[in-house]
């Protein structure tokens, strides 16, 4: 083809000369063309592109019958096709409230020869690098808990042929139900769009669900397909079960815009059951995820996949673990599932060097395979911080995109009974408006006992070792290093305190985020360089300016982004964006921060992770003094996601 597309365009119009002239437009050769009801369309796979032209006014009771079947005929199979309308000057408003399923280009006939091109050429989203980083975590996540399980059902899920199919999995929680659903949405055909996360719950009523998709297509009118998970549905009341059936089987609403949409579902084998008809609906495709009691022969080869992947992490040779421990794990019930060895294994591993690892190392102390409390399984949050994040998405703030190149969700705020459906993993302290004393300050007390003690204790251990390991040149040389280290790291958590302590009642004026960003950015291009990270940003060009504390606002931001530097494995990457966001009639616009960098103790439960890191816990602090909300969220790929909201002028 000229344009070096892997599908035709193909050119409808239900008049001779109007379709001969579009393709005189176009210019070129091989387009498909026909209309409506022309059978040649029914036997090609699909398109990049459609340009369908609209014959008869609007206001005629039969007006685009024709059209409007053939959209319905051929919109699930073209997929992402992009779909260019031509029809009168007069009638775009009625094109696109007609045909509201799918995002469309309006042009008035006769178009211009390059509008017309651009329109049918134009590319759709492109991958970004955190799509890229997102899509390969889920892949490693797969690999690890799944390389070696046959799971048949799922090769039919992630079929290209089968993108609109409805797929439902199975399992005890821990088992991999969310790996697998995101799998087959990255890698079945509605990778390229955005997967809408809802949990449902008692009080959640189809208008609910209803409003986070119709905002989410609102938010994102091009995209080019939208995969909806379902979250034990089993909980929704059986009156809205039976009305989701029925509109399963009907289509999505009028405000739902994907050309490809799929349903996605994960219930718990113990939890609440379906309604049959919903369960009809969902269950084209199941998949079942045994427990991994069911399956011990398993443990062995996730131990395996686990302690590499932690030894590239750090660049250091993998650790083994001996036929005792390995025994442990084997014969331990594990009603966490691979989710609690995991995290079994990750908290052994930054608990001691000890090479190959015994079964009293298991947990680091003597609380060794201790079943592991729910809140301890998978989640940093506590229940009443938590709601699910889409893995792809983020959280927003008002209307419109919640940030540049980075899909939006639909999220509810509203706690009370007939909530709209949760869809983002986020963990907020404070609102927009000036905080108050809180037990803030206790937790930043907790953090500080947490990371000055565990330096300390490595002195101590490593002071007496000495008189007994000092014959070894070896050891010699670590000591003084460790102990420099170390001694750095507790003189840098003090000198921050420091400056906390120091700190007046904030003085509000215009600070230019953006340019605040830059600047401490360029301060720290030597120390990304030496660890190999790659700094991705997007920062609004309109340079919004905050009302804040410019000093006390650069010591929140130089805390988070040395603590993103320390964090982040090398050759990984950081990605930061601003931009004004506009909010509701109670809380105004706010200036908007993302930062978002892979961090490897997203998924380790307990004190050490980067919720308990003062960094953070100044950052937070900080902004909540400046009258504004800090939120902390993450992701199953194992990154990291910090937002920002204060107030702008």
């Amino acid at each position: 083809m000229t344009d070096g597309s892997a599908n035709p365009i193909w050119i409808v119009h239900r008049d001779d000369r109007a379709r001969t002239a579009l393709v005189r437009l176009l210019g070129i050769s091989d387009a498909v063309v026909g209309r409506p009801g022309d059978v040649v369309f029914d036997q090609m796979p699909s398109a990049d592109a459609i340009v369908l032209g609209l014959s008869g006014a609007a206001d005629r009771a039969d007006a685009w019958e024709a059209e409007l079947e053939f959209v319905q005929r051929h919109q699930s199979r073209v997929g992402a096709a992009r779909w260019v309308l031509v029809g009168g000057a007069d009638d775009r408003e009625a094109a696109i409230e007609r045909f509201d399923r799918i995002p469309v280009d309006f042009l008035a006939y006769p178009p211009t020869a390059d509008a017309l091109r651009r329109a049918a050429r134009r590319t759709g989203r492109r991958p970004t690098l955190s799509d890229r980083a997102r899509r390969e975590a889920v892949a490693a996540q797969f690999s690890r808990w799944f390389a070696d399980v046959e799971l048949p059902e799922l090769l039919r899920a992630i079929d290209p042929r089968l993108a609109d199919v409805p797929l439902l999995v199975r399992g005890e929680p821990g088992t991999g139900r969310a790996t697998v659903i995101r799998y087959a949405h990255h890698f079945g055909g509605t990778g390229i769009g955005a997967l809408a996360h809802i949990p449902c719950a008692p009080d959640v009523g189809l208008p609910q669900i209803e409003t986070a998709l119709t905002d989410l297509s609102r938010a994102r009118p091009d995209l080019p397909s939208l995969g909806v998970w379902l979250e034990e549905p089993g909980q929704l009341g059986r009156g809205v079960q039976r009305q989701l059936a029925a509109w399963l089987e009907a289509g999505p609403p009028p405000g739902v815009r994907a050309p490809l949409l799929r349903w996605f579902c994960s219930v718990d084998e113990a939890g609440a059951p379906l309604d049959p008809r919903l369960e009809e609906n969902l269950g084209t495709i199941q998949v079942r995820l045994a427990p991994l009691r069911e399956q011990p022969d398993r443990v062995v080869s996730i131990v395996r996949e686990v302690t590499e992947r932690w030894a590239r992490q750090r660049r250091e040779e993998p650790r083994t673990l001996d036929p005792a421990a390995l025994n442990v794990l084997r014969e331990y019930p594990w009603p966490g599932n691979v989710r609690e060895l995991e995290t079994v294994l990750e908290r052994t591993l930054a608990s001691t060097a000890r090479n190959p690892l015994r079964a009293d190392d298991l947990l680091g102390r003597d609380d060794a395979l201790a079943p592991l409390d729910a809140s301890e399984v998978g989640t940093l949050l506590s229940d009443d911080e938590v709601a699910e994040l889409d893995e792809t998405d983020a959280p927003r703030h008002g209307a419109g995109p919640w940030l540049p190149g980075s899909p939006a969700t639909a999220a509810a705020t509203d706690p009370n009974p007939g909530r709209e459906p949760e869809v983002e993993i986020v963990q907020e302290s404070g609102a927009l408006h000036p905080a108050e004393p809180d037990p803030g300050l206790r937790r930043l007390a907790s953090a500080l006992i947490h990371q000055v003690r565990n330096p300390l204790t490595t002195i101590r251990t490593f002071a007496e070792l000495l008189p007994e390991r000092f014959d070894d040149p070896d050891f010699r040389a670590r000591f003084p290093r460790m102990v420099r280290e170390d001694v750095g790291r507790i003189h840098s958590l003090l000198g921050r305190l420091e400056q906390l302590a120091a700190l007046d009642a904030p003085r509000h004026e215009k600070v230019d985020v953006s340019e605040l960003l830059e600047h401490l950015l360029e301060a720290r291009r030597d120390a990304f360089r030496a660890r190999h990270l790659l700094v991705l940003k997007e920062l609004d060009s309109g340079r919004p300016n905050a009302l804040a504390d410019p000093d006390q606002l650069r010591l929140a931001f130089e805390a988070l982004l040395d603590k993103a530097i320390a964090t982040v494995p090398e050759r990984g990457d950081v990605y930061i964006a601003s931009r004004r966001q506009e909010g509701s009639s109670s809380d105004g616009d706010t200036v908007r921060v993302l930062l978002r960098f892979p961090d490897p103790t997203v998924n380790t439960p307990g004190a050490g992770g980067l919720e308990r890191s003062i960094e953070l816990l100044i950052a937070e602090l900080v902004v909540r003094a400046q009258g504004g909300r800090f939120t902390v969220g993450a992701s199953d790929s194992e990154e990291r996601i910090l937002v920002i909201d204060l107030p702008t002028t």
